[in-house]
């Protein structure tokens, strides 16, 4: 899905970086965390470094506020989430402590960037 997304930014940017064909995925949880990740962007208007900074601590799923911490500019804010966005989280909270029951840390897309930084 993230493929088909830059393929399609491409035509309008053509700066985009269209990501390999397959990109494998030992535990499964990539292309979840792909669609996740471009859904709460597209959703809320977060900066990708914003995105990638929030802990679990940071997700209210009961109240749907994002709490987002130390940002480009140095301060914080909250940013509501409507329904169908919290409903996304919570399915990809539940699939990665699925797939990953002991985190190292308690990021919550951050360790998946860092691994496609490698």
């Amino acid at each position: 899905m993230a493929r088909r997304f830059a393929v399609w930014l491409s035509v309008f940017d053509p700066r985009t970086q269209i990501p390999p064909p397959l990109l494998p995925s030992p535990k499964g949880l990539r292309a979840q965390t792909h669609v996740t990740l471009i859904w709460l962007l597209a959703a809320t208007g977060l900066r990708s470094g914003d995105a990638l900074a929030l802990d679990v601590h940071d997700v209210d799923p009961h109240d749907g506020v994002l709490k987002i911490r130390k940002t480009k500019f140095g301060k914080s804010r909250f940013v509501p989430v409507e329904e169908t966005t919290r409903a996304a989280l919570a399915r990809y909270a539940e699939r990665r402590d699925e797939l990953i029951p002991r985190r190292q840390a308690d990021m919550v897309l951050r360790r998946f960037a860092l691994q496609l930084a490698r």
